[in-house]
């Protein structure tokens, strides 16, 4: 892939607008705000969210339009392949990368608005 490849990311914790790790993204355009399709459960995985399958909750977040360097360096944070995978899913944007959570233990606490900015 060459460096002027661009990718949709879907992000749902804290890369998003606002949060902690939002500069991780650098001068990433964003695309918009979209809601996924009802198969996943977010989880709270201990201070940042974590989307697994098969679920039944559709999950709130940001679009957004990222160089093959960014995703790597999205690889990096994430702990992508042994924390979290990276997989394809549809949006209303088309086709996107989301993290997907490797290591639900059942004890963590399902955030129940699907929404990680909203889950009280």
């Amino acid at each position: 892939m060459h460096e002027t490849t661009k990718h949709l990311m879907f992000v749902y914790g804290t890369l998003r607008k606002g949060q902690r790790n939002h500069d991780w993204l650098g001068n990433a355009a964003v695309v918009g705000t979209c809601t996924t399709l009802p198969r996943f459960t977010l989880v709270d995985a201990g201070g940042f969210p974590g989307v697994i399958e098969p679920g039944e909750q559709s999950i709130v977040g940001e679009v957004y339009q990222i160089s093959t360097h960014v995703l790597y360096d999205l690889d990096e944070l994430e702990g992508y392949p042994q924390l979290f995978d990276r997989r394809m899913i549809d949006t209303k944007f088309g086709s996107c990368w989301i993290y997907i959570y490797l290591q639900p233990h059942g004890f963590e606490p399902k955030v129940m608005s699907g929404d990680w900015l909203r889950q009280y």
